[in-house]
C-alpha cells in the first residue's frame, strides 16, 4: 500500500494540506481500492499515512488487544519486520510475529 500512501501525501501537499492530517474519507477510499473492505480505525491508517510506513497502523493498538494466528493477546512491540505480542493463553512469554499477521480487535474496547 506504500505507493498509494504516496499518492496521498503528494494530493495533500499539491491541495496545500499538510500530509499527515486524517482525511479519513481519502483513506478509507485508498485501502478500499488497495485490499477491499477494511477493520482498521481511521487512527491507524492516520497513522500508516503520517509515518509512510505499512506497519505504523499498529502503533496506535500498543498496550491493547489484537488478533493473532496463535490467538488473541496484548500487543507490547512493533518494529517493521516484528511485533511482539503476549498471548492470553501464554502469559509466561512473549511471541513474535510480523506485522501482517496482527489484525486489530476492536477501537472501542
Amino acid at each position: 500500500m506504500g505507493y498509494l500512501l504516496e499518492i496521498a501525501k503528494r494530493r495533500n501537499i499539491r491541495e496545500g494540506r499538510p500530509d499527515h492530517t486524517g482525511h479519513w474519507n481519502e483513506i478509507n477510499e485508498l485501502n478500499e481500492i488497495s485490499s477491499g473492505p477494511t477493520n482498521w480505525p481511521p487512527v491507524s491508517m492516520d497513522a500508516e499515512l503520517r509515518f509512510g510506513q505499512p506497519h505504523a497502523k499498529l502503533f496506535p493498538f500498543l498496550g491493547r488487544k489484537v488478533r493473532t494466528p496463535q490467538g488473541p493477546g496484548t500487543l507490547v512491540q512493533v518494529f517493521a519486520e516484528r511485533v511482539t505480542v503476549l498471548l492470553d493463553t501464554q502469559l509466561g512469554g512473549c511471541v513474535f510475529f510480523e506485522p501482517v499477521q496482527i489484525e486489530p480487535v476492536s477501537w472501542e474496547a
